[in-house]
């Protein structure tokens, strides 16, 4: 059960309700909260969609569960935020970061191209890790950084983040901004995979932000760590009429007594 105790964010506030996102190829990963409420039907991974105006099934490409389509993408593209400006997403994460000491470790999953790890810097936060398994992505994350500073001081990893390695990515905190969504391409199976990676990963009172676009994006089974939605963001209307769609910020951690015992960090926090 994931609990919802956040409050909303108004409308019409916040620069996310200025930002139009550029289109997302239309994959079974990038489909909106209004595709949410379509009857689904799941069979090998398979996402068939039932649209209630189409006389058949819709079958979405699942490109984003594909190496070679991040490959392909990361030769032309050097910059794009994923739901949410860079910004915005670091404004919901201050709370968080607030608690850390400069030198904590921070996690940052699926980095691409993203801005994200420059604001983290720009924070004062330099033992931070970004993750990506396409090398192209991790070269032009770097160079963001060299780029904007100077010189590089955070750490980059070329890794697939089911498949973490808890003895060099120990973190107090851990963030992704979409990479879940991608990763559930792959099935829910994935998903519960990245969450015992990370898992494995976070250190005595760590915790893990994730920004999907989804509401049931850890509504599964055999989920490892509590979850909660702490932020709900409404995305631009191109019409009045349009539904109300939101991206949810999630935190997820581990249970009250279900900590790594063995996983603590001195002077982490």
């Amino acid at each position: 059960m994931i609990s919802q105790s956040a409050p909303l964010l108004a409308k019409g506030s916040g620069e996310i309700m200025n930002y139009l996102p550029q289109p997302v190829p239309r994959d079974k990963c990038s489909r909106t909260g209004a595709h949410e409420q379509r009857n689904r039907h799941h069979q090998d991974n398979t996402v068939f969609e039932k649209i209630p105006s189409a006389p058949r099934f819709v079958t979405m490409p699942p490109d984003f569960e594909r190496k070679e389509y991040w490959h392909d993408r990361f030769l032309h593209e050097t910059s794009f935020e994923w739901l949410v400006q860079s910004t915005h997403f670091i404004s919901i994460l201050e709370p968080f970061l607030a608690r850390l000491r400069s030198d904590a470790k921070i996690l940052h999953l699926g980095c691409g191209t993203s801005d994200l790890h420059n604001f983290l810097r720009q924070r004062g936060f330099t033992s931070v890790i970004n993750l990506d398994y396409e090398p192209l992505a991790i070269e032009r994350s770097r160079q963001k950084e060299k780029d904007l500073f100077g010189d590089v001081r955070m750490s980059y990893v070329v890794a697939n983040a089911t498949e973490l390695d808890p003895n060099d990515m120990e973190s107090a905190l851990v963030i992704d901004k979409g990479t879940a969504d991608a990763i559930a391409c792959s099935g829910g199976e994935a998903v519960i995979s990245l969450a015992k990676a990370v898992q494995s990963c976070l250190t005595e009172g760590g915790t893990w932000i994730s920004l999907s676009f989804s509401s049931l994006r850890y509504d599964l089974e055999y989920m490892p760590l509590a979850v909660e939605v702490i932020s709900k963001i409404p995305t631009p209307k191109r019409k009045e009429t349009d539904p109300d769609i939101y991206h949810y910020c999630y935190l997820l951690q581990p249970a009250k007594g279900e900590a790594r015992s063995d996983a603590e960090v001195e002077g982490s926090y």
